[in-house]
C-alpha cells in the first residue's frame, strides 16, 4: 500500500513540475554552466538560481557558444518533466 501511493504521489509531482517547467519555454536566463551532462557526452548542462546541485533538476545545453564554469545566457527551449533544455544565446559572461 505505501509503494502504490509513493508511485502515485510522484506521478502527480511530476505532472505538477512538468506543468512548471513549461513556464520558462521562450525565456532567457542566466545559468552556472556545470560541464558535461550525467545524461549524454553530447549535451552540457548547467543551472538556474534556484536549482540546487544534486537536489533539483538542470538546464541541459544542446547548442551554442559554451564557457564551462561561468554564468552564460540561455533561451530554454523545451521543459521535461525535471530538466529544462536550452541554447546559449550570448557568448559573454553575465
Amino acid at each position: 500500500t505505501a509503494l502504490r501511493r509513493q508511485e502515485e504521489i510522484m506521478l502527480i509531482q511530476q505532472s505538477i513540475s512538468r506543468d512548471f517547467l513549461a513556464g520558462y519555454v521562450g525565456k532567457e536566463f542566466p545559468i552556472i554552466v556545470d560541464g558535461v551532462s550525467e545524461e549524454s557526452d553530447l549535451l552540457l548542462q548547467g543551472r538556474l538560481p534556484f536549482q540546487a546541485p544534486e537536489v533539483d533538476g538542470v538546464v541541459l545545453i544542446n547548442d551554442g557558444p559554451v564557457k564551462i564554469g561561468e554564468i552564460q545566457k540561455v533561451l530554454i527551449t523545451e521543459a521535461m518533466d525535471y530538466d529544462l533544455v536550452g541554447e546559449i544565446i550570448e557568448e559573454s559572461n553575465l
